[in-house]
């Protein structure tokens, strides 16, 4: 009797092993993002601040045919009840929701393990929920 409970023991442990390395696999595969080939052509740092940036607020201009931005570390900073967004032109977030509350946080300072790429000769803009003095330092690099 001891031996079969031992062998389904066993067999529900060796069970649960695998759905747990499927689900982490698949969790990981959602996290991680593709590095392109790059070649990069150029790093740069823009900055920016802002009395309200509840409408979107142009912080690097679009680079040349062929190439595209990539985004490295964000510092932000607000006092007001905002949560902040970077996106392309177009509006398409590429990051953020990032939350500030009034009086505080204060500063969030985001450095990305893997960067977040805009689509080819988009410029990068950021925008807020709402009005609020904003500054934003932004790090990243241009590549083709």
């Amino acid at each position: 009797m001891r031996q079969n409970k031992t062998i389904v023991w066993l067999t529900v442990t060796i069970a649960v092993l695998a759905l747990a390395g499927t689900v982490f696999a698949a969790a990981s595969a959602i996290n991680t993002v593709k590095v392109p080939a790059a070649s990069i052509v150029s790093w740069w740092q823009v900055r920016d601040n802002t009395a309200s940036a509840a409408t979107a607020v142009e912080l690097k201009t679009a680079p040349s045919t062929g190439q595209y931005l990539a985004v490295r570390r964000v510092i932000m900073s607000c006092a007001s009840a905002i949560a902040i967004y970077l996106q392309d032109e177009d509006g398409n977030v590429i990051a953020g929701g990032y939350e500030f509350t009034t009086g505080g946080p204060g500063t969030i300072d985001i450095q990305y393990e893997f960067p977040r790429y805009l689509t080819d000769e988009k410029a990068l803009h950021y925008q807020a929920t709402g009005a609020g003095n904003v500054t934003i330092e932004v790090e990243g690099f241009t590549a083709s």
